[in-house]
């Protein structure tokens, strides 16, 4: 029972991570005007390109690859208020 719970639960954490780099992905092509003939960026929508930006911190947060630094501040009070 545990591993299947544990093969669930791998699942879920990449299947949420490959949905959030296609919305990435979407995001930052919509973001972004390529001129046809060189091919080079000529215009950009901040609105799109923090949706890709976002969801690329939280593939990261979801992988244990960034820390909130609230999250840790948190942690490490927690542990400091039970040490004493």
């Amino acid at each position: 029972m545990a591993e299947r719970v544990a093969a669930r639960t791998e699942i879920t954490v990449a299947s949420i991570t490959e949905r959030l780099l296609r919305l990435a992905e979407v995001a930052e092509k919509t973001g972004i005007v390529l001129d046809c003939e060189t091919g080079e960026a000529t215009a950009s929508n901040s609105k799109h390109l923090g949706v890709s930006r976002a969801a690329l911190m939280d593939v990261a947060k979801l992988n244990g690859l960034v820390v909130d630094k609230s999250e840790q501040t948190h942690t490490v009070h927690e542990w400091l208020s039970t040490a004493n």
